[in-house]
Parts: structure tokens; sequence; C-alpha cells
């Protein structure tokens, strides 16, 4: 007993001692027929999110997608309140200015105003004064000088604007960051990223910052009264590293030659629609395998996701392609050894059975190989 109470410490003692391993990189291909450019992209996204949940790299080799443009949701939230539905236009402006704060993007200064005035407009059709103030608040720090034409603006948000509009501050804003920085958007507004100090009203602002080879970033800033630095620091682009290295539209062989010059692994999902389902292919880097999925079912993208990145604990049976499909040949002058280093590698915390289990399920079910002066009007907003 105290024997294999020792052997058992011991190999615990090992496996703790092991170092852990960083992430590692999964070259990912999502080629789909018959989807809308928005469901290939939820698939993209999901599939990258299960990685990103596993501690892995994923590098899209399309390319991230440009930010979305939010005007056409601003101008369904102004029909809304247009159209006597202020309670709709209310919610509909607030989740626009929420994806607004979240992407640094998507819409310009005089569209941003005009979100905010049409929202001050709502809620003082809802009686909500408390949030037509805040509204109103926000509308003048983006821009303090903005005007209204009175023949076209209800008197009541004139007199709003007018009564708010002496609460503007100015304010003296130096922005810092670890690395230059080539782009800068504040409030929907290029600024220059070179200006030593940046001149706007004291209040909440949206900036956001770009750099090639960097991850760009946005971040909502509480501006003092007076002079105040903020430092946003960015973080290196990994996937635009690595993706700058793959060759778009690759055949799987081709996939796994390039992602082996990076020691990086291979994931390829393959989707299809047929007249009453959906025709998966996966391919982890070694073997394709194929699943058919009827029209409908729920959360499809998820289910897709689920099948190319699926969970250790429960491996989702596919399938095996034909004989055709296997691909040993693929590996080209790849060697064993170097085909199991790409293979993911695992350090193990546990020495119990249900450890063993999940490990045993991840090595043999189908998973992810290793593979500045103030300038504008709002006069747009009542109209």
């Amino acid at each position: 007993m105290v024997a294999v109470a020792a052997c058992t410490w011991a190999a615990f003692a090992r496996a703790e001692a092991q170092p852990e391993v960083a992430p590692e990189a999964t070259v990912v291909v999502v080629r789909s027929s018959g989807l809308d450019g928005e469901r290939h992209d939820a698939i993209v996204e999901a599939v990258q999110a299960r990685l990103r949940a596993m501690g892995r790299i994923p590098v899209n080799v399309a390319g991230p997608a440009e930010p979305p443009s939010l005007e056409p949701a601003l101008a369904r939230a102004v029909h809304a309140y247009h159209e006597l539905r202020p309670e709709d236009a209310a919610a509909d402006l607030d989740a626009v200015a929420i994806a607004f704060e979240r992407l640094g993007t998507g819409l310009d200064r005089e569209a941003l105003v005009q979100l905010f005035v049409v929202r001050a407009l709502s809620a003082i059709a809802l009686g909500r004064p408390t949030d037509a103030d805040a509204a109103v608040d926000r509308a003048l720090q983006i821009d303090p000088l903005g005007r209204f034409d009175p023949a076209t603006t209800p008197p009541s948000l004139v007199r709003l604007v007018e009564r708010r509009r002496a609460n503007v501050r100015d304010a003296q804003l130096t922005i810092a960051s670890n690395e230059p920085i080539e782009k800068m958007v504040i409030d929907g507004l290029e600024a220059s990223p070179s200006a030593s100090v940046i001149a706007l009203a004291a209040g909440r602002h949206v900036v956001r910052v770009e750099s090639a080879g960097w991850l760009a970033r946005a971040l909502v800033l509480e501006v003092p009264a007076g002079v105040s630095t903020a430092r946003i620091d960015l973080e290196a682009d990994h996937e635009a590293a690595l993706r700058a290295r793959i060759l778009p539209g690759a055949s799987d062989a081709e996939l796994v030659a390039a992602a082996a010059r990076i020691d990086a692994s291979v994931l390829v999902v393959d989707v299809s629609t047929r007249p009453d389902a959906i025709a998966l292919r996966i391919f982890d880097g070694e073997l394709a395998h194929e699943r058919s999925e009827s029209l409908g079912v729920d959360s499809e993208v998820e289910l897709i996701a689920r099948t190319a990145v699926p969970d250790a604990e429960a491996p989702i049976s596919l399938d095996p392609a034909p004989e055709s499909s296997r691909t040993r040949a693929i590996l080209g002058s790849t060697t064993p050894d170097e085909g199991a280093r790409r293979r993911r590698r695992i350090v193990v915390g546990a020495t119990s059975g249900v450890a063993a289990a999940v490990l045993t399920a991840i090595l043999v079910g189908f998973s992810v190989r290793n593979s500045d002066a103030y300038v504008g009007s709002f006069e747009r907003v009542a109209r």
C-alpha cells in the first residue's frame, strides 16, 4: 500500500512539475456554400470563440471582418420615434449606443449626436426628464457648440439644451500608449494621434485607437474638467502575424504544410446546404469527418461550432469520411515525430480517474489539433 501511494504521489509530482504549455495557434478555415454572409460570419465567430475558451489562438485566414456600420440600426430607431413609438425608439437607441461604446466606430460624430438628441426627444415624449437630461448632456459633451433650428425643433428640447449647456466644462486630454498610435477616433471624429493635447468637453467619450500589427482598442473614458491623461495600451495582434503566413484559398494539404511552418494546427469546417439538411465536413489536420443535420435545428450556428470544437468531456461522434479523404499523405515530408509534436499537448494536474477519463476523451475524441476645435451642429436631428 505504501509503495502504491508513493508511486501515485511521484506520478502526481512529475505531472505538477511539468511546465505550462503556451497557447497554440489553430488555423481556422470556414467554407460555406448556400449560406448568406451573416450566417457564415456567425459560424466563424462561434468556432473561434470555442477555441479561445479552450486557451487556443484561432487564426482566421479570411481576416477579421470590418466593424459593422451602425447607421441602419440608428435609422430604424429614428423611424420608430417619428412613427410615435418612443418606447421602441428609446430601447433601440440605447442598444446602438452600447454597440458604439463597444466598437468605438460605426457612426460618425454627426450621427452620434443625432442618436442622443433623438434619445432625449423619446424621453421627453415618455415623461422621463432624468433620461432626457442625460441624453442632452451626452450630445453636448460630443458637440458643445451644437445649435438647433428653432423652426424645426420642439421648443421643449431647445430650452432643455440651452439649460444643460450651462453645465459644459472644458477639458484637455493627453493619450499615452505603449506603442505609437497610427489612427485615433474620438466620438466618431478622427483626431490627430500625434497631438500632445486634445481639446474636448469634460464628460463621457469613446476613444478608438488603431495601429498596424496591434489589436484595435475602444475605450470609454470619463474625462474630468481641466487637464488629464489617459493610458490606452495596445496588445499584439497575434492572429494578423500568423495570418500573414497563410495562403487564403489554400487546399487542405497546403493549409497543413503552411500551419506546420508556424507550429500551428488546422481546423477546416465545410458547410453546405441541401434541400432538407446542412452538410458538414470537419477536417482536423489529419482526418476528415462528415455529418448531416436537418434544417431548422435549434441554435444551428452553435451546433456547428460544437461539432467542430467539441467539449472534451462529451466528444461528438461523426461519421468518418470516405477513405479517400483520409489525409496522412497531406503531412508530406513531416515526420511522425513532428506530427506528434503538433498534436495537442496537455499538462495533467491530477491523477484521479475522472482526470484520466477526461484526458482519454480529449485524445481520442474529435478535437482540435495543436494545432480639435469643436465644430458641428444639431441640424439633422429633428428632420
